[in-house]
């Protein structure tokens, strides 16, 4: 059975949220309300979160879509790769874009416009244990990242060893579909699986926790004085390793939604992921 909490109405200020942490502390200027131009509509994931072993590669492969469904192809791309150590509460002081020369040491090759399946992809670097990047994207002109700021939504990818503390088991991941899109209807449906290199993750926690920024000043604030618009909800997978969130958002411009997936109590499956809706 689906179930659903209503979300209040707001206009909020476009906010670099982290993965596991706050918001990066800058200023931005309030979301608009212009629909994209693109002909990009939503943006699917292959995965949305992952645990990573130390010192392997990872990858995150994206899917464009119009309004009717249909592959975006020959779109630009950009990735935004933001570094942090997770569960810090300190969120990457850089982001770092695909083809400039500082992003060259954690990406090893990028797309750099859809194909005719309108996909692209990333792969990052091996990194070192209790390391986390946030990646960021932009698909023509449906972006999640606030250019100079930081990611609105991101991807999660974490390094660590089955021996780390705190322990998270290497292959986990989490998808949620869409990653990011255009808001054309009074509700929204956000899908969630969880796995892992076993097969599917059932009775997972996944809590959806729409972030609303209670100043309404063009400072960026950080996610602990961030507040939730009532709307907060916590959900369990299924048999199949599935949930759905049913999002309400009539009059809204940007709304970015953290999810966080545990089991076991208070364990980890993967870093918290921010997905984003715009109108």
């Amino acid at each position: 059975m689906l179930s659903y909490k209503p979300i209040a109405l707001s206009i909020i200020s476009a906010l670099a949220l982290t993965a596991c942490g706050s918001s990066a502390s800058s200023n931005t200027s309030p979301a608009t309300s212009k629909m994209p131009s693109s002909s990009v509509f939503s943006i699917q994931t292959n995965k949305t979160a992952q645990i990573v072993a130390q010192g392997k590669s990872a990858r995150f492969t994206i899917t464009a879509l119009t309004k009717n469904n249909k592959p975006a192809t020959g779109e630009p791309v950009t990735f935004y790769v933001g570094i942090m150590t997770p569960l810090s509460q300190v969120p990457p002081s850089k982001w770092l874009s695909s083809g400039s020369t500082s992003a060259s040491s954690y990406i090893s090759s990028f797309s750099k416009k859809t194909n005719s399946s309108g996909q692209a992809s990333i792969t990052l670097k091996g990194q070192p244990l209790n390391t986390m990047e946030m990646i960021g994207l932009k698909v023509g002109s449906l972006s999640s990242y606030v250019s100079g700021k930081g990611a609105i939504g991101s991807l999660d990818a974490w390094w660590t060893t089955p021996s780390a503390t705190p322990a998270m088991p290497v292959g986990n991941y989490v998808k949620v579909d869409p990653f990011m899109a255009v808001s054309s209807a009074k509700t929204d449906t956000i899908n969630v699986t969880v796995g892992s290199t076993s097969g599917v993750i059932k009775g997972a926690k996944v809590q959806f926790i729409p972030k609303i920024n209670p100043q309404k000043s063009s400072s960026m604030s950080s996610m602990s004085s961030m507040t939730t618009s009532g709307a907060s909800s916590s959900m369990m997978t299924n048999s199949s390793g599935k949930t759905t969130y049913m999002l309400q958002n009539p009059s809204m411009t940007t709304i970015p939604i953290r999810i966080v997936v545990t089991q076991n109590g208070s364990q980890r499956v993967a870093g918290g992921m921010n997905i984003l809706f715009k109108s």
